[in-house]
């Protein structure tokens, strides 16, 4: 599990209580010192909030929180340091300028249009979109304290978010997999599978989960497919996941958990 720990946001943006970064200089710093120590995939990229956000209650989901000019000072001092940047954007202005600062992926993209992700591909920036939080919030929001401005904002996001991957995918973007549960709610992470395949089909929805990741977090040559050399790093499944690919949110149907060649379940 890659965990991002450091988030650059505005005064009274998105988890603005987290790293404030507003001028040029603070943000050239705040790339510089990536969670984590090391370098490459053991430094943990910082998370550069670019737009608003539903769990935050002090700003609007349509709101730039930054512009390319700024957030390309962190991208630049990220690279530098060995990693790189993500951003988490739900409309196009918002993308686009995180896309044009050159960082790496997207986070949620629910209002991705044609052009925007036209632009995407054309940069290699990768999409991780994400759903089954929303729909859990949807579920157990108002009981986990989620106030009436935030429940309104949620009400804004379900249904483009799945048109805005079918856009993704059309165009070309390269599509990895996450699921923005913490918690409790992160027993539901299966289901964030089912929710994609109902788009992108379960063949591709298992390359997104299995193969572009790595490839978007910088592990590609250690994990991601079966081949010689790579980290045996598998799941052994009693069911055609081509078939019904919800299965995986059921464990008795995990016949074997296997990390780094070392069983952590087995029953075959």
């Amino acid at each position: 599990m890659f965990t991002f720990l450091t988030t650059l946001t505005v005064r009274r943006g998105h988890r603005w209580r987290g790293h404030r970064a507003r001028s040029r200089l603070r943000l050239v710093r705040a790339g510089r010192q990536p969670a984590g120590g090391g370098s490459g995939p053991e430094q943990v990229p910082p998370a550069a909030l670019a737009g608003g956000g539903v769990a935050s209650p002090t700003d609007r989901l349509e709101s730039p929180q930054y512009q390319p000019d700024e957030l390309s000072a962190a991208v630049a001092e990220a690279e530098a340091a060995g990693t790189y940047v993500l951003a988490h954007a739900y409309t196009p202005v918002a993308i686009r300028n995180a896309v044009e600062a050159g960082v790496r992926s997207i986070e949620h993209g629910k209002f991705l249009d044609e052009p925007t992700a036209a632009l995407m591909a054309a940069k290699g920036t990768f999409l991780v979109p994400t759903f089954v939080t929303y729909e859990k919030l949807h579920e157990e929001g108002r009981e986990r304290g989620l106030a009436t401005a935030q429940l309104t904002k949620l009400d804004l996001v379900p249904g483009s978010g799945l048109d805005a991957l079918g856009r993704a995918r059309d165009a070309g973007v390269r599509i990895g997999c996450g699921s923005d549960l913490l918690g409790p709610l992160a027993r539901y992470k299966a289901r964030e599978l089912a929710i994609k395949a109902s788009v992108l089909g379960a063949h591709e929805t298992l390359i997104a989960t299995t193969g572009t990741n790595p490839e978007l977090i910088g592990i590609a040559a250690e994990t991601g497919t079966i081949e010689p050399g790579k980290r045996a790093d598998l799941l052994v499944v009693n069911a055609d996941l081509l078939a019904d690919i919800a299965v995986l949110q059921h464990p008795d149907h995990l016949m074997a958990i296997v990390k780094a060649a070392q069983f952590h379940k087995r029953q075959i």
